[in-house]
């Protein structure tokens, strides 16, 4: 059945307060300006609100209506909104196969946005939107089906956290005993090679083979690859994150592709954890990015040989069990993808 937007589901649109009500220490509502911290299906939060205009419910789609346009997470709480999300409450049928019906469709969105440098959509735009929907039932057995594959995608994404924590931990340790013992001051620029990837950001393909790695936390795909290798990644703008990759991937232009001869999880471990300060030290005022001389120039501590070896040898371990368990991530994905077509093409 042919269904508009706005029968389906009530549409709020965000508006900002004022930033001198925002704080990072949980006072007040969480606060969500665009997808900065959008994840898979739920947010993270990095700032609050003690005062606010607009509200989504827990439950809520969220949806980015300026750029980029079209990308949704579900509320895990009540939280403010600003003007780059709208916040969408499923009324007429299941909340959940709300979210698969506007995810298999987001170029409903990005089609209707206007704009030159930063996409945009309107209210009128996303409430006069026309979908064909199944019957309740339906939707259910949609809801069952998609949602046992995110239940697994969760479970091993879950995996990971705890084998990062673990890396953290073996980081920490390594660092605290260099900094009691002689080491040698270096530069990143010392034991690295730093390239960039070629590819525009719309070169991703939604059944591409091969990893795609942009300026979004998460991971696109693509039909080629330019790198065989094992890399850190680091995005130069937009969501400013540090990933690992070893195998056949492809690389946005702005994205940074890292290798090293030696000392390399050290090297990734090191970049994970000045990520912090690379986002504050970003340039431009508008979009934020990092240049290559600041990567060039993060500080190296390098203690003895032995230490770095044994240190290299147990994190090796640890990432070959991500690289194992994302392999299997990446399936599921893929499975999911073929499931969005397969019900809402």
């Amino acid at each position: 059945m042919l269904s508009k937007l706005s029968d389906l589901a009530i549409i709020i649109m965000g508006q900002s307060p004022s930033s001198n009500c925002y704080n990072s220490i949980n006072v007040g509502l969480p606060f969500l300006q665009g997808r900065t911290t959008f994840g898979r299906i739920f947010p993270t939060f990095d700032t609050w609100t003690t005062c606010w205009n607009k509200e989504a419910a827990k439950g809520d789609i969220l949806l980015t209506v300026r750029a980029p346009v079209g990308d949704i997470n579900i509320a895990p709480t009540e939280l403010a909104i600003g003007r780059g999300i709208a916040a969408i409450r499923a009324t007429s049928c299941h909340p959940i196969y709300l979210f698969y019906l506007l995810e298999a469709n987001k170029t409903f969105f990005t089609n209707n946005s206007t704009g030159t440098i930063f996409d945009s959509i309107k209210y009128n735009d996303i409430s006069n939107m026309v979908f064909n929907v199944h019957s309740y039932a339906e939707q259910l057995y949609i809801v069952d089906t998609i949602g046992s594959v995110d239940d697994l995608i969760e479970k091993y994404q879950q995996i990971i956290v705890k084998i990062n924590i673990k890396i953290q931990l073996l980081f920490e340790k390594i660092m605290l005993t260099i900094k009691i013992s002689d080491y040698k001051d270096l530069k990143f620029e010392d034991f690295t090679s730093i390239r960039t990837g070629k590819k525009n950001a719309n070169a991703s393909s939604v059944n591409g083979k091969f990893p795609f790695f942009t300026c979004a936390k998460e991971n696109l795909y693509t039909d080629t690859y330019e790198f065989d290798e094992e890399a850190i990644l680091i995005s130069g703008n937009g969501d400013i994150n540090v990933k690992y990759y070893k195998g056949k991937f492809d690389a946005y232009q702005r994205t940074y592709v890292i290798t090293a001869n030696q000392y390399f999880f050290y090297l990734y471990c090191i970049s994970k954890n000045n990520i912090t300060e690379l986002i504050n030290s970003s340039q431009g005022s508008v979009i934020k990015f990092i240049t290559l001389k600041m990567l060039k120039n993060i500080n190296v501590k390098i203690g003895n040989q032995e230490l770095h070896a044994h240190f290299e040898y147990d994190i090796s371990l640890l990432m070959n069990e991500i690289t194992d368990i994302s392999n299997k991530i990446d399936s599921l994905t893929h499975l999911k993808i073929h499931m969005l077509d397969k019900y809402f093409s």
